[in-house]
């Protein structure tokens, strides 16, 4: 790692690595950000750590050891869904994925998140952002007729309109990247798709999407 002088190592058992506060306690929480920023960016031209990507391009806030996202299943029609472009995206390019999802940016609610990528990946108009959330960061859509998804920047390679069938196919077939596997697994077991009765694994899979983590989160 290439430590800047905004970084202080300390090589005695056990070894520490401290961030510097510039500001003086005028501004901790900007000195940390900016100190952070400018140590990934070098990772990134030097191209040390294939995790540090450039096309890595938002800035997140890590309340804890988790990454935040939102999805959005569609409702009305037969499942909608996307392909992301394969050049776009470090993460699971060309794996298909749901009609909307995407990080929760630094200073983004949820709400706003999924509004935002209604409009960049599926040229969704805004009024359809009066959506209700099932459950904390999955929200579903209900979908027009007459609104078809498009792509509206290069995130997204194309959409698909696929049966309930077609979905369950393709998430055994392994198609699906792993986080929209999961929503869609709890979309389906939310609307009666997947049942005890039709799904041998329906208890672990319930107790797996919905499971306590053994670290604190706020």
């Amino acid at each position: 790692m290439p430590w800047t002088s905004h970084f202080q190592v300390h090589h005695s058992t056990p070894r520490t690595v401290s961030v510097l506060d510039s500001s003086n306690g005028k501004d901790t929480v900007g000195a940390v950000n900016a100190a952070f920023s400018e140590l990934i960016n070098i990772c990134i031209e030097q191209n040390l750590f294939h995790i540090l990507d450039g096309k890595h391009s938002e800035p997140f806030a890590i309340p804890g050891r988790i990454y935040y996202g939102v999805h959005q299943p569609p409702r009305g029609r037969d499942e909608a869904l996307d392909r992301p472009s394969r050049g776009s995206f470090y993460t699971s390019p060309g794996m298909l994925d749901g009609t909307v999802a995407g990080g929760i940016k630094a200073g983004s609610s949820p709400l706003e998140t999924i509004i935002h990528e209604e409009d960049e990946e599926a040229s969704l108009p805004e009024k359809l952002g009066l959506i209700i959330p099932d459950i904390i960061y999955v929200h579903d859509l209900e979908l027009p007729s007459d609104v078809v998804p498009k792509p509206n920047d290069d995130e997204v390679e194309t959409f698909y309109s696929m049966t309930v069938e077609e979905v369950q196919k393709g998430l055994l077939n392994g198609e699906f990247k792993p986080d929209s596997a999961a929503v869609l697994i709890d979309f389906f077991i939310r609307h009666g798709v997947i049942t005890a009765d039709n799904g041998k694994d329906f208890i672990e899979l319930s107790m797996r999407l919905h499971r306590r983590l053994p670290f604190r989160t706020p």
